[in-house]
């Protein structure tokens, strides 16, 4: 969804989804137009009026309806029906804001409508042979198959009874536990059999005679989709066309005498529509939508541009399959591409990519998609371009596929690097070597711009808070380098002006920002019951909460105490909360309140500590309901807590268990009126401040506490917080988990024996057996603990087929029902746990079991940007858990703004986030779906400056002016240079030239 152009339509549909659309709509077009359409004169002039689609004639929107039928079409809050509301709301608020002379209105269009009925007089009759179509229909598209048909014939849109056969055979062959081909044909066939009858059954109920009007079109489907998890309402395998629909919202005319409304809009099944009476208003809309260019026909398209999902060939997941990827259902989304490509035949194509599709199984999906293009008669040409060596701070490297249509369009070269780029770590695949996309000549080198780093980024910006919400700000002074000057350009003349865009957005997003409205008079009001329940949605769900029995304990910031060995007297010192960072009109008399109750404890406390005798000793039923608690618990930290309270006497544990219980809703409190003080200045904000989007995931307090414990130094993380230390071989011990044990070198075939001996044992007698006796039999195990470590990774294999098993998980094999370590410190070894007001850890157990517990650079565990570095490549995720996301000297992550400023998006790009689909809220950030969205689209994006310089190379190639077989040409940016010239106007240069940088590639 953006704002930033007002010609910019949106489709919300998945790309396998639209691909069946296009074609499915196309092979409807030629029933109703079944001559040379092409060729009429009438119609060529409708075409010609517009150049790109501009929607003057049709419904303002692609289709809604998304989906299988029954589930998600029709649904409210769909992603479809998010962004049409979203985009009303947005232009009823352009519209207010021109009629109070805030912003110059929109020009409309003048554009006469045609008249279409004197088209359809000049196109052939078909109003009688339109009824033979659904005998075709059916039989093509949804019968049953035919036997001994070898055609290898694969156009798709003329879908032979072969293809169909062969798709349902691979379809049922690929599908776990699926049913045989001929049972899945069927029941494809049946369910469209019965929504044709549905819709001939609601008509006949009804009454509903001729067609009178068509006003849109969607597709429908009844592929098997994924019903849970973060795939939820994707298709399991490949949309085939025996699987999908089109349905159309037609408007009847009623006959019946009891109807209580003379006309009725419905959608019904394509078959339905092929008859007398429908002939004239289907071809009326279908000449509306040609004449808009809604939808694409072949020949419609110049360029056509696309980056399929990269997650499950990404080297950042970890996951992600190694073998068989064209197998892997989010990796399909390439042959619905290479379909589409096939189908509307553009003069120009250009896919990006991930570099890792030159590094699995020998670059296999590479070159498919290079054979594909080949295949479909284009001319074709790789690259891999690092963003970094077109102004960003950024290294981001992505493979690139350009292709042309051979004899009737020039091959566009890439764009020869403009800047020099800082080493960050990534290498360019070996198999590529020959792809890389560098400096056109040794001179373009010599003559390239200074490095790009994180101090052109941050050092202009204000300072933000974690808990800010705030969408709107200044700048916290004028530009400082070269690239500030040109970030902070003003909107090219064709598109929207800044604040238009800044009104588009706040109105598109305003259903997920009703608590910033509501804030100031929640803070005025001074009901602290409301602000507990805003400061209780900063918490981690599902985490920390040592005391018993109430909510309240999962709170608090920047408090943190040490519970080790020593004695309760130390905790009795630093228990109590120190609000760090809160803000300072909290309210006296609940943190009075507080505070008392929290004496009353600590009091208990240091008397126990002291030696209370009149305290009767533990049962042993007591310390066997400990136990029995720590067994049941699947949280650490509390399974941590426990193992602490079970070395003390009932009233210390008492005592403890109180502090915490105060201390997290004292926290809570005072965590929602800071959040609320900030909302209520945000609102306050000038509609007019320049800045947008600078605004960071507001991290839950657990995260917030850790990001202050990060020292604010060059190569902070997580090694510096409090009782967390760490070993000479990169590994770490943290008190209250330790680096593991691993076996000492050359044991392999005997780890991989004890490997097959389990595997060969029977379940009989693997009861009872704990599998790292058998697993580790007569291995030498070694570690850089000092008290000896925990037990070591179980080995890979062991169980599942490629070892990636959920028992792998150090949260199974090291859980305390298996006898994994726990407790606040180990025998010998110096580390200790330190705790968060919220009973979480301040150091959790996976920052140490993470790589082994050597992350360090860009995956450290809560790791601090630094003025000097770059970004490796910006993800679509801001959670601090294994990268390096956190501001130098704010307790953070970087902004929204700040990520797209890594990008190299200008700052007058808005971004917009709808909370109305799938967005993200888990336990690890607390920021709205608007939020996590906006942070989606800022990773999910190609560099801006690269982009516009693949633009630059395309327009050569269109021009057929790109030098002949020269893969690489300088083409440089001039809004770029323009923005040199005016820094050394000011007297600014780069920021990195006032710093001491690694030598540069």
């Amino acid at each position: 969804y953006t704002c930033n152009h007002p010609d910019t339509k949106v489709s919300c549909i998945g790309l396998e989804e639209y691909t069946q659309l296009i074609i499915k709509w196309g092979q409807d077009f030629d029933r109703f137009f079944p001559q040379n359409w092409q060729s009429n004169p009438r119609i060529a002039t409708l075409r010609k009026l517009h150049a790109v689609p501009q929607h003057l004639y049709s419904r303002q929107h692609t289709p809604r309806g998304i989906g299988c039928y029954g589930n998600t079409v029709n649904s409210e809050g769909s992603s479809a029906d998010a962004s049409v509301a979203a985009a009303q709301r947005a232009q009823d608020a352009l519209v207010a804001a021109a009629e109070k002379g805030d912003i110059v209105p929109e020009a409309q269009s003048s554009t006469p409508e045609p008249n279409w009925e004197e088209v359809l007089v000049s196109l052939p009759d078909v109003s009688q042979s339109i009824g033979q179509h659904v005998a075709e229909l059916l039989d093509n598209d949804y019968g049953k198959q035919a036997s001994g048909n070898d055609s290898d014939d694969d156009t798709h849109r003329q879908g032979t009874k072969h293809k169909q056969k062969e798709t349902a055979r691979r379809k049922s062959s690929n599908s776990k536990g699926a049913k045989d081909k001929d049972q899945a044909y069927s029941e494809a066939t049946a369910i469209q059999a019965a929504r044709i009858q549905e819709c001939k059954a609601y008509n006949d109920k009804h009454k509903l005679g001729k067609v009178l009007e068509v006003r849109d079109v969607r597709i429908t489907d009844c592929a098997v989709r994924v019903k849970h998890g973060s795939s939820k309402d994707q298709v399991v395998e490949g949309l085939t066309e025996w699987e999908c629909w089109l349905e159309y919202d037609v408007l009847r005319e009623s006959t019946g005498a009891s109807s209580s409304s003379t006309f009725t809009w419905t959608w019904e099944h394509q078959s339905l529509l092929y008859q007398h009476d429908a002939v004239e208003p289907v071809r009326k809309f279908m000449l509306r939508m040609l004449a808009d260019k809604t939808i694409p026909m072949p020949g419609d398209v110049q360029v056509l541009i696309g980056g399929p999902p990269c997650q499950n060939v990404s080297g950042l997941n970890r996951h992600a399959k190694q073998q068989d990827v064209l197998q892997d259902p989010k990796n399909r989304l390439v042959t619905s591409y290479m379909k589409l490509i096939e189908y509307l035949k553009p003069d120009f194509i250009l896919m990006e990519q991930v570099t890792d599709v030159f590094k699995k199984e020998e670059a296999i999906y590479a070159r498919y998609a290079l054979m594909q293009m080949v295949q479909m008669g284009f001319q074709a040409r790789a690259g891999i371009c690092a963003a970094g060596h077109y102004g960003p701070p950024q290294g981001r490297l992505r493979a690139l596929f350009w292709g042309a249509r051979s004899g009737r369009a020039q091959l566009p070269p890439f764009p020869a690097a403009t800047h020099l780029v800082k080493d960050f770590n990534t290498c360019y695949p070996t198999s590529a070597n020959q792809c890389k996309v560098l400096f056109a000549s040794p001179a373009g080198k010599a003559n390239a711009l200074p490095i790009a780093v994180m101090g052109d980024v941050l050092t202009d910006l204000p300072p933000l808070d974690n808990f800010d919400e705030a969408d709107r700000s200044g700048y916290a002074n004028p530009p400082k380098c070269v690239l500030q000057v040109f970030l902070r350009r003003p909107p090219p003349s064709y598109s929207r002006p800044l604040l238009e865009r800044c009104i588009h957005a706040d109105a598109a997003m305003a259903p997920w920002c009703t608590l910033n409205k509501n804030a100031e008079s929640i803070v005025e009001d001074g009901s602290m019951h409301k602000v507990v329940a805003v400061g209780q949605k900063i918490l981690c769900r599902n985490k920390g909460g040592m005391a018993k029995g109430t909510t309240a304990t999962k709170a608090g910031i920047g408090n943190k105490y040490k519970n080790t060995k020593q004695g309760s007297k130390k905790a009795a010192a630093t228990g109590a909360a120190d609000a760090d960072g809160a803000t300072e009109e909290a309210d006296a008399d609940a943190v009075s309140a507080d505070a008392e109750g929290e004496s009353e404890a600590a009091a208990a406390l240091a008397a126990a500590a002291e030696g209370n005798d009149d305290e009767e000793a533990d049962s042993a039923e007591e310390l066997a309901e400990l136990d029995k608690q720590m067994q049941e618990s699947k949280n650490f930290a509390r399974e941590t807590w426990q193992a602490y309270l079970k070395g003390k006497d009932k009233t210390e544990r008492e005592a403890l268990e109180a502090i915490k219980e105060l201390e997290g809703l004292n926290n809570t409190w005072l965590l929602g009126e800071r959040r609320l003080r900030l909302l209520a200045a945000a609102n306050k904000v000038d509609l007019t401040a320049p800045l947008r989007d600078h605004r960071c995931l507001t991290c839950n307090a657990d995260d917030f506490g850790r990001m202050a414990a990060v020292v604010k130094e060059k190569g902070g993380s997580f090694r510096d917080m409090p009782g967390v230390i760490t070993h000479s071989d990169g590994r770490c011990c943290s008190g209250s988990w330790h680096a593991a044990q691993y076996p000492k070198k050359g044991q392999k075939p005997w780890i991989d024996a004890n490997v097959r001996t389990w595997k060969e044992m029977s379940d009989e007698d693997k009861e009872g057996k704990d599998p790292f006796d058998i697993l580790y039999k007569d291995i030498q195990l070694e570690g850089s603990c000092a008290g000896g470590g925990v037990p070591p990774k179980p080995p890979k294999g062991w169980k599942g087929k490629d070892g990636n098993d959920k028992s792998l998980r150090v949260d199974n094999y090291g859980s305390a029902a298996n006898g994994g370590f726990r407790g606040v410190c180990l025998e010998k070894c110096c580390s200790e746990a330190y705790w968060l007001p919220t009973g979480d850890l301040v150091c959790p157990r996976w920052c140490v079991t993470y790589k082994d517990g050597k992350s360090m650079g860009r995956h450290g565990c809560f790791g601090r940007v630094w003025y000097d570095d770059i970004q490796p490549t910006v993800v679509t995720r801001a959670e601090p858990h294994n990268l390096q996301l956190i501001h130098p000297e704010q307790d953070r992550v970087l902004s929204i703004r700040e990520n797209a400023r890594c990008q190299g998006f200008p700052d007058h790009h808005v971004f917009v986030g709808l909370g109305g689909g799938k967005g993200r809220n888990s336990s690890h950030g607390k920021g709205s779906a608007v939020t996590d969205e906006r942070y989606m689209q800022v990773g999910n994006a190609v560099a801006p400056p690269l982009a516009a310089a693949l633009g630059r190379c395309l327009l050569l190639a269109v021009e057929q002016a790109a030098p002949v077989a020269v893969p690489v040409v300088e083409v440089p940016d001039p809004d770029y240079q323009a923005a040199v010239k005016a820094a050394e106007e000011m007297g600014l240069g780069h920021w990195s030239e006032k710093i001491i940088v690694d030598e540069s590639k």
